[in-house]
């Protein structure tokens, strides 16, 4: 992706890890046939499972989509 996209999609998830991948393709093929220059971010909100990634295997496939979070260990202090 060159410059700014157009669209900003920000998707949460938490424990996801058995429907993320088929989620996250679904809204990327939808988004791919808007034709906008866009940006798919996924927000791990601290799952205890594979949701990240499980997330990040699908933006190892489009340039167009990222994966954040955090270490919900690190957060609490743990």
């Amino acid at each position: 992706m060159d410059g700014k996209p157009e669209l900003s999609l920000i998707m949460p998830a938490y424990n996801e890890e058995d429907t993320i991948e088929e989620v996250v393709a679904r809204v990327d093929r939808i988004l791919n046939g808007t034709k906008l220059s866009y940006e798919l971010i996924v927000v791990d909100d601290g799952s205890s499972d594979g949701t990240r990634m499980r997330a990040l295997n699908h933006t190892q496939k489009n340039i167009n989509s990222k994966v954040i979070g955090y270490n919900v260990l690190k957060f609490c202090g743990l």
